[in-house]
């Protein structure tokens, strides 16, 4: 399951007009268990680590890398 997570995040980062996002993050995608379950099953924190080079801040990105999610 985290692999394929892992696999949709990196789609969803080379889908984004931000160049360069995608490699970036290669290798760097970590998907883990949320401590709290009311916030969800997983959580990953590619967004905090790619909000300065994207130039953005971090929800702003974490927004972007939603939306851009495959169906």
């Amino acid at each position: 399951m985290k692999a394929q997570l892992q696999e949709l995040i990196t789609a969803a980062l080379t889908a984004l007009p931000t160049a360069g996002l995608a490699e970036a993050a290669a290798g760097r995608i970590q998907i883990e268990r949320t401590r709290d379950a009311s916030h969800g099953d997983y959580a990953c924190n590619i967004a905090l680590m790619l909000a300065k080079p994207a130039g953005m801040a971090p929800r702003q990105l974490a927004e972007q890398i939603v939306a851009a999610l495959p169906t």
